[in-house]
């Protein structure tokens, strides 16, 4: 039974959270959320950019891939991503680039791994 993307990615979450013991810190007012340290570093596999968004298809561990989508940032393939917060849709229609995702986690804070979120 294939998992869906989203309940890998809980999975990874939790595991990553549990084994942590350092403290965090809240995020200072009007500053944006760092991704999740579970969701560090995926690998993007295919880039399509929009004039509004990007979508990548991410391998979140070998042979785990799924499909992301948030505002526009500057990444091609290979290049690792980082996330946090995020929506799943399924059947989504893309109709700026005529494509319907099966399933698709929107992000609402991303960038290129050891960067500042988007």
């Amino acid at each position: 039974m294939i998992r869906s993307l989203a309940a890998v990615l809980t999975t990874a979450f939790l595991l990553v959270a549990c084994s942590k013991n350092e403290p965090t810190a809240a995020p200072a007012p009007g500053q944006a959320q760092a991704p999740a340290a579970a969701e560090a570093g995926a690998k993007i596999t295919q880039v399509i950019q929009t004039p509004m968004y990007t979508y990548a298809e991410v391998e979140v561990q070998p042979g785990t891939k799924g499909w992301i989508a948030g505002s526009r940032i500057d990444v091609k393939e290979g290049d690792r991503v980082e996330w946090g917060g995020a929506s799943v849709m399924r059947n989504f229609h893309a109709a700026s680039i005529n494509r319907t995702f099966n399933e698709i986690l929107f992000v609402s804070v991303w960038a290129k791994a050891g960067t500042a979120p988007v």
